[in-house]
């Protein structure tokens, strides 16, 4: 039996917080006049849902307008609670020059009949001062391991604007756990990933990406409370706007293997702004205590 339950107080505010994750930016501060430069065309982009059906694996995009890059971003998925995971948050450059955030999802072991749906969320902008994408940092691939992490570093004066994070192998054997910038690391993105508590011990592996920027942009990470319930979230402060949409868990590597992310993704609400996480257990529910935190990259 699934312990976690939602709570009217959590279901309004992750409501809220979907309803109002638009495209339009949050206002800058009043009577902001120093530190650092503004992003300029700082927009969400929310992509379409994909199809709402049963299909065992989905990937939706969330493009930038022409003349930006991406920032940062996420992912959110609908139905099918307690069999679908997050996979994939990829933040590139296409060829023809635009960026975009890709995000997948992927049903664990067993699959399900019921329909479900994923879509991306893109932060875009102008480029700022030390703009740069790292490579993907992988972990081991193998059958061996149920709990992996993988970490990318910014290069020289620069910190992540946005999280890049994948599962590599296994099908829906393995899923996302966590991404996010540790308070001692503060130049490095940290991705973590684990089985299914019924993994078929395929081999898979989990990769990192940091979206970076110079020191001189601005961007701090927030974190959130932590919560015992399905969602957590946490606000920017008002002279700040959110990037990078992170997430944390705590708990066993047992108990995680029976956790899945369904989203995180980044929000706009009157004016202000932050991240949204929701997280859940898988269909056979665990008796391990965990708890959620979200995290944001904020920025002028």
């Amino acid at each position: 039996m699934m312990k976690h339950t939602w709570t009217t107080r959590c279901a309004v505010g992750v409501a809220l917080a979907g309803l109002t994750a638009t495209a339009t930016a949050a206002s800058p501060a009043l009577g902001a006049s120093s530190g650092p430069a503004e992003i300029v065309d700082y927009t969400i982009k929310r992509g379409s849902y994909t199809p709402s059906n049963s299909d065992n694996y989905k990937s939706a995009d969330a493009r930038c307008p022409t003349g930006t890059v991406v920032l940062g971003g996420g992912g959110q998925i609908s139905g099918a609670g307690g069999r679908v995971g997050l996979r994939v948050v990829n933040p590139h450059r296409e060829s023809n020059g635009r960026y975009r955030v890709t995000v997948a999802a992927a049903e664990i072991p067993f699959g399900t009949a019921q329909n479900w749906q994923v879509r991306a969320y893109a932060v875009c902008g102008k480029k700022p001062a030390g703009y740069y994408l790292t490579g993907w940092k992988k972990s081991v691939t193998d059958r061996d391991r149920t709990f992996k992490t993988a970490a990318a570093t910014c290069p020289g004066n620069r910190k992540p604007l946005g999280y890049g994070a994948k599962i590599t192998g296994a099908d829906g054997n393995a899923s996302l756990r966590s991404m996010f910038v540790p308070a001692h690391l503060p130049r490095t993105v940290s991705v973590s990933g684990s089985e299914a508590a019924t993994n078929a011990r395929s081999r898979w592996s989990v990769s990192s990406q940091a979206v970076c920027a110079d020191v001189s942009v601005g961007q701090r990470e927030k974190n959130g409370d932590w919560s015992t319930v399905r969602s957590a979230s946490v606000f920017c402060p008002a002279d700040r706007r959110p990037l990078g949409a992170g997430v944390m868990l705590s708990a066993t590597q047992q108990t995680l293997r029976n956790l899945l992310v369904r989203a995180v993704y980044p929000f706009t609400l009157f004016g202000g702004g932050g991240s949204a996480a929701q997280v859940s257990e898988d269909w056979n529910g665990t008796s391990g205590a965990w708890k959620v935190r979200a995290q944001v990259i904020c920025v002028p």
